[in-house]
């Protein structure tokens, strides 16, 4: 299986080294170069205790690489995990324009069978009301050709 996870940060570098531990093809896909060129080289851009030894591992063992393209990446991929920040605003909203290019980039690749699954702490509401809709595509229909998937949303 081919997963792609947006987001190789603190939480998003990890999943990537546990699925690609259990055998998964793993693309982290992330904006920032400097943290795609440290994984890709084996290299942990984050401290986390564990991390730094399975990055190099799965490097080397071909599981694990990173990309900034992540619309190329979605395309390849049967999965993809979305974890990227919803940052709050002053007035404690959600700042949901990464969420929301992110979205747009996974559009994009939009295939048959890719299961998108929101992995980060949202507003009650927001990935049905918002997201799922912008992922609708002409022809393909959530639930039949392509698949959403959240963990429990919760107020920030």
């Amino acid at each position: 299986m081919k997963i792609s996870v947006v987001g190789a940060g603190k939480m998003g570098l990890p999943i990537c080294c546990q699925l690609a531990l259990k055998g998964a093809e793993v693309l982290a896909c992330d904006v920032n170069q400097a943290v795609v060129d440290a994984i890709n080289q084996g290299r942990c851009a984050i401290e986390e205790p564990g991390v730094p030894g399975l990055v190099n591992e799965m490097v080397s063992a071909g599981r694990l690489a990173a990309t900034t393209d992540t619309v190329e990446a979605v395309r390849q991929s049967d999965a993809v995990i979305i974890i990227v920040p919803a940052i709050l605003k002053e007035d404690n909203r959600a700042d949901l324009g990464i969420l929301e290019g992110v979205t747009r980039q996974v559009k994009e690749a939009l295939h048959p069978g890719l299961l998108i699954c929101y992995e980060t702490t949202l507003p009650v509401g927001t990935t049905r009301k918002v997201f799922m809709p912008m992922l609708e595509a002409e022809g393909m229909t959530c639930g039949e050709d392509y698949f959403v998937v959240f963990s429990p949303e919760r107020v920030k």
